[in-house]
């Protein structure tokens, strides 16, 4: 069995009596192979100043180093391992701040209104019909909508968003309000969502459904590209337009995981109970509130 974070730090796993664990940094395409009793202190420290020369955060350093102090928890269980007497946790370095920043309403309208798509499309080049191919910027609205339900209800983009499928829309539901729902296990904690969708935000969805409809594209998702090479496939991400769209906005910078805490501010401020407001965005602790 082997456990592997970040392409660099390898913990292999045997049932060896002479090997049982072996740690290893790597140095090139193959990996140095150490056992894991030879490890010392300044093994870990040496690795993390490796990391640090790589540009790799805090962060990416505490997450790689946890799959060898995980190593060493199984490897005193298994009895193959003694107890050391240091530990990989008394290295854990100091992590920036969780991220803090809110959308204004008037931001959020003003990146809203440049999100846009990238598509071929022969454009005029006289006044003798000749037209040339070219890439023009043309209005995003399923990018809106996408963006609109995470400024509003906080939840993630690309893993909970950009996956929904036409099923989990239901206009009729909740006597006519409309519903939007997200299956148990397709969340970060596993726990299924369903939301009430406001009357703007409605409208909003039967517009984009009439519009795929329209399109004759056959497919489950909500979001999907519906025109060049990609046509019919979900629609992954969109970092590149929204990042055109935050800097022609003049809020460069600005991220979409900034929504999560918009959207609990914005409905605890409505008058939503905290822990209300919590299982609507999938949040599990209070942190968001700190």
């Amino acid at each position: 069995m082997a456990a592997c974070q970040g392409g660099r730090l390898v913990v292999h796993f045997t049932n060896r009596k002479n090997a049982p664990f072996l740690f290893s940094t790597r140095t090139g395409t193959r990996p140095a192979l150490r056992r894991m009793t030879s490890l010392t202190p300044d093994d870990v420290a040496t690795y993390t100043a490796t990391r640090r020369a790589q540009s790799a955060t805090n962060g990416t350093i505490n997450r790689e180093l946890e799959v060898l102090a995980r190593a060493f928890t199984l490897g005193r269980k298994l009895g193959l391992l003694s107890v050391t007497t240091w530990r990989v946790r008394d290295h854990h370095l100091t992590e920036s701040a969780p991220r803090s920043g809110f959308f204004e309403r008037a931001q959020f309208d003003a990146v809203l209104r440049h999100l846009t798509h990238t598509v071929a499309r022969d454009v005029p080049t006289g006044d003798d019909g000749t037209t040339v191919r070219r890439k023009v910027r043309v209005p995003a609205p399923d990018l809106r909508l996408a963006c609109e339900i995470a400024y509003t209800y906080g939840w993630r983009m690309q893993s909970e968003i950009l996956t929904l499928e036409r099923r989990h829309v239901a206009l009729d539901a909740a006597d006519g309000m409309g519903t939007l729902c997200l299956d148990p296990g397709a969340t970060k904690n596993d726990d299924a969502r369903v939301i009430v969708v406001t009357p703007a935000l409605r409208s909003t969805l039967q517009a984009h459904l009439a519009s795929l409809d329209a399109s004759g594209i056959g497919t489950p998702y909500l979001f999907v590209h519906t025109e060049g090479p990609l046509r019919g496939q979900r629609i992954k991400d969109f970092t590149r337009a929204w990042r055109i769209a935050c800097r022609t906005a003049k809020v460069p910078g600005r991220l979409r995981h900034d929504f999560r805490r918009t959207a609990v501010r914005g409905l605890v401020n409505a008058g939503v109970p905290e822990r209300v407001a919590m299982e609507i965005t999938g949040h599990r602790t209070r942190s968001v509130f700190a």
